[in-house]
């Protein structure tokens, strides 16, 4: 055996115009740069996973969600829900429209909660309780920010208008301005350092507080450059991102709407059927901030530490169940799209609820281009996780989604049974699949055991991989989350050979 040669892990998503082109492509995983100092300086760690923390019998998706003063409100189907510090559902109120839906708070000692649906209703939660103030705005607002005590609302004609101060029930109908930049309608509005930035679809302008009388704004700064999804606008990082009227994904660097996407990730947004139905949701954790948009088929991440995409996919679905991520009394409520669950976002879950989380890496191809490559081995350097010991539900002990039977009862666990996460998790194995021609075609998955629960550390070999052909060698690793936490590198033995 030869000196191991290290191989990139693929620490984006970047997938290429063809797989023989580059298949990079981590999934409910993402990069970390360590420094010098540690053993490996790119590493490759599993998304924190989701554990129930309410379940409503309103089965209809989260809309939007906000947390006021340890109080979580929730926009759900046609109704409106408060959540206290225990997950405990009380309905609150009533929506008549289906359109998307923001919401904002504004800054009184017991705050008012404005919500705004793209259709134009416009609903007030004052003192717990939600009432329909849709005849005291103009007509054809479409989104609800504030800043400075007042409601900012924008508008289909291009306007921005906004209540009074402190008070969102008393709003002067001459207290507007119109985005003049362009004859685009405003479609989102949100603030930015002092600024409301109204989000049109081929412009964006600024707003400032001057204390007009009535409109207290005036348009100071515009850039020629749309959005082309609304709920793709989000607050991240002191500043704001969205899905641009291009089809990129743009960061706004003061007045500099700043390109953040790859080529994949266009590609991506340009093949979504309804590309004004994109949503965006943002969370930060342990230093890491994340943007993330959702469409129809498809989750990507955007890391602002590290600058790298990630994608996320929850079992049996090519797109994350999540549609809101909510800092909410020390934690992070993640509302579902397509349930009445919400869940607590935390790295020990190990699974999305009852569901298995399953982290995938594809590595770029390796390769000695027009040398062929015998792969001799392939060692893989991990980090265990700790497993799913005790995780406990009502029901019958799964396996492939159907009951184990023993002398022809299902077979149970205690008061409970095992989820099928858990039962996933069970017998704990890494799964590797290899492409010989570059990632077009993969191999027969091949398993391996992660070793003993607990295990700190386990290198990880697979051996007598074959003969590549010139586009390279592509490994793709799969495991769960709860028996996987990270891996800190790969390398392979390889022969040269004769193209």
């Amino acid at each position: 055996m030869g000196k191991p040669i290290p191989i990139s892990l693929g620490l984006t998503s970047n997938p290429g115009r063809a797989p023989a082109a580059g298949s990079a492509r981590p999934v409910n995983a993402y990069a970390e740069i360590a420094g010098k100092e540690q053993k490996s300086s790119e590493q490759v760690w599993s998304a924190d996973g989701l554990r129930l923390w309410s379940n409503s019998t309103d089965t209809n998706g989260t809309r939007s969600q906000i947390s006021v003063n340890g109080v979580l409100y929730s926009v759900r189907g046609r109704s409106i829900y408060s959540y206290d510090a225990s997950g405990t559902e009380r309905v609150i109120g009533g929506i008549a429209s289906d359109a998307p839906v923001t919401m904002a708070r504004n800054r009184r000692p017991s705050p008012q909660i404005g919500i705004v649906s793209q259709d134009g209703q416009y609903v007030v939660i004052d003192g717990g309780v939600a009432i329909d103030c849709s005849s005291l705005i103009r007509g054809g607002a479409n989104s609800i920010c504030s800043l400075g005590g007042f409601f900012v609302f924008t508008h289909a004609d291009g306007s921005v208008s906004h209540t009074q101060e402190d008070n969102a029930t008393s709003i002067d109908l001459l207290a507007y301005g119109l985005a003049e930049s362009s004859a685009d309608p405003a479609i989102r509005g949100l603030p930015k350092q002092g600024e409301v930035v109204a989000f049109g679809t081929s412009s964006i302008d600024f707003f400032s507080n001057v204390g007009g009388d009535p409109f207290a704004f005036q348009r100071n700064q515009s850039i020629s450059l749309g959005c082309a999804a609304a709920a793709s606008c989000a607050e991240v990082d002191q500043t704001l991102m969205f899905v641009a009227s291009d089809l990129t994904v743009r960061i706004l660097n003061g007045y500099q709407a700043v390109r953040v996407s790859n080529h994949a990730i266009e590609r991506t947004i340009a093949a979504e059927p309804n590309i004004s139905s994109i949503v965006a949701t943002t969370w930060t954790r342990d230093g890491h901030t994340f943007y993330c948009i959702s469409g129809s088929t498809f989750s990507r991440v955007y890391d602002l530490s590290t600058q790298f995409w990630h994608d996320r996919e929850t079992y049996g679905d090519t797109r994350w169940l999540a549609s809101c991520v909510t800092a909410h009394d020390g934690d992070l409520i993640v509302g579902a799209y397509n349930s009445g669950k919400l869940y607590k976002m935390e790295r020990t879950a190990g699974t999305e609820g009852d569901l298995p989380l399953i982290c995938r890496l594809t590595t770029p191809p390796s390769h000695a281009y027009p040398y062929r490559l015998k792969i001799n081995a392939v060692f893989i350097d991990m980090i265990p996780g700790v497993g799913l010991v005790g995780e406990l539900t009502s029901g019958p002990l799964l396996w492939g989604g159907a009951p184990l039977l023993w002398g022809g009862l299902p077979l149970m666990w205690g008061d409970g049974s095992f989820t099928a996460a858990t039962i996933h998790n069970a017998d704990p194995q890494l799964m590797l699949r290899v492409s010989m021609d570059g990632g077009q075609t993969f191999g027969a998955e091949r398993t391996a055991p992660i070793g003993r629960m607990g295990e700190t550390q386990r290198q990880i070999t697979f051996r007598r991989l074959g003969v590549t052909k010139r586009h390279g060698v592509v490994f793709e690793l799969s495991a769960s989350a709860a028996v996987m936490r990270g891996f800190l590198g790969m390398a392979i033995d390889a022969d040269k050979l004769q193209p």
